[in-house]
């Protein structure tokens, strides 16, 4: 029985997607990329200004 199961939610089509959702996944994505970035450059700013170096 539980073949039949895992068969038919493998078969039954997925639920439609409400509009905008794939955009707003892009739009998420973008900003964790973003914050990451910002947050490497920080690290890299911190680390070589404790090192005595010019951010400048």
């Amino acid at each position: 029985m539980h073949i039949v199961q895992r068969l038919r939610r493998l078969l039954t089509p997925a639920p439609p997607v409400p509009p905008g959702t794939g955009q707003r996944i892009q739009a998420a994505e973008q900003e964790k990329a973003k914050q990451q970035i910002l947050a490497d450059v920080r690290a890299v700013t911190a680390a070589h200004q404790s090192a005595g170096g010019s951010t400048q």
